[in-house]
């Protein structure tokens, strides 16, 4: 599977902090409740029980996540959606449809952050620096080249 098309649908089943790499119990946000539609709807046919908040990553939707990481023997099946489950959720969605599939979920937090790639020439090092601090403060996720 191309790994260009699963980074770019993983961030729907992504925490919106990039920092903040693992999904867990308590954690509120858009990922969890695209990743209870796509194992209960799509994976597994087994929905968790509807919650007040589907956003909210609680102890049904950990078990469901154990299912999924059981029933397809992922190697860690501890409940949690990090790097290796999202790259799970992905892979077997798009081995069962379509790239079609990802409008049916909510669009995730993530692609609301302005991004921008910096490439720059050494001699510029400490201006760059100074704008990619500039960016960053104003909530602009920021890559920059440094090889």
């Amino acid at each position: 599977m191309n790994d260009i098309l699963l980074d770019r649908f993983e961030r729907y089943f992504r925490h919106p902090d990039l920092g903040h790499d693992v999904l867990r119990q308590g954690d509120r946000c858009i990922a969890c409740k695209n990743v209870r539609r796509a194992i209960g709807d799509h994976l597994l046919g087994c929905s968790a029980t509807a919650p007040d908040d589907p956003e909210v990553f609680d102890a049904d939707l950990e078990q469901l996540v154990t299912a999924l990481q059981d029933h397809f023997r992922h190697r860690v099946s501890d409940g949690e959606v990090g790097p290796g489950t999202r790259r799970l959720i992905v892979s077997n969605l798009l081995g069962r449809y379509d790239a079609s599939i990802f409008e049916r979920y909510d669009r995730p937090e993530t692609a609301l952050v302005p991004s921008v790639f910096l490439s720059y020439a050494w001699k510029d090092k400490v201006k760059v620096e100074k704008l990619v601090q500039w960016l960053r403060d104003r909530n602009v996720r920021v890559i920059v080249d440094t090889d």
